[in-house]
């Protein structure tokens, strides 16, 4: 079985929620179209990034434009990863920075059946060119992979997560 990924790149109109929506869905039909199986969207995409934005111009969690995109998901039979600029308690969340990064992604596996390292980028756009690009895992190998391969669990420190899952906030990320 493979799964396909689409993943666009694209800046957003700032705060023109209902223009953003028309690209997410026309490229949701493109993503169907090409038989994709999910769709990235850049951060933030459906409030864009302009700064400043206030805690009445961010979304709410249950809005029109995000059932919108469900609806449209449900229908093309896609699934899609969206975001926003969403209200917080006092201001938005979810703000981002310069040189936040270029569309990439990469295969799980990293080693070939000798031992030796591959190069698994099956995704690496650029940090200009617009538009919608694809990765395709083949999630029976990966799990072949996974099963045999030579590193197996000696790199697990299952106990590093302790922290990451930790709801304790603490000095410099109080708010």
């Amino acid at each position: 079985m493979k799964f396909k990924v689409a993943v666009l790149q694209m800046k957003s109109l700032n705060r023109q929620y209902k223009e953003n929506i028309e690209i997410v869905i026309g490229m949701m039909k493109k993503a169907a179209e090409n038989r994709a199986d999910i769709l990235l969207l850049p951060e933030a995409f459906l409030t864009g990034y302009a700064m400043p934005i206030d805690n009445e111009e961010a979304l709410s969690e249950q809005n029109s434009y995000l059932e919108q995109i469900c609806v449209a998901a449900s229908k093309l039979r896609v699934g899609v990863v969206v975001t926003a600029l969403t209200k917080g308690q006092k201001k938005p969340r979810n703000p981002n920075g310069e040189n936040a990064g270029n569309s990439c992604a990469f295969s799980p596996i990293c080693w070939d059946k000798n031992g030796n390292c591959v190069d698994n980028v099956l995704l690496m756009a650029d940090a200009v060119t617009e538009g919608l690009f694809y990765a395709e895992f083949d999630m029976d190998v990966i799990r072949s992979y996974r099963e045999n391969e030579m590193m197996g669990n000696t790199f697990r420190k299952v106990k590093a997560y302790d922290l990451l899952l930790s709801e304790k906030i603490e000095y410099p990320f109080i708010r």
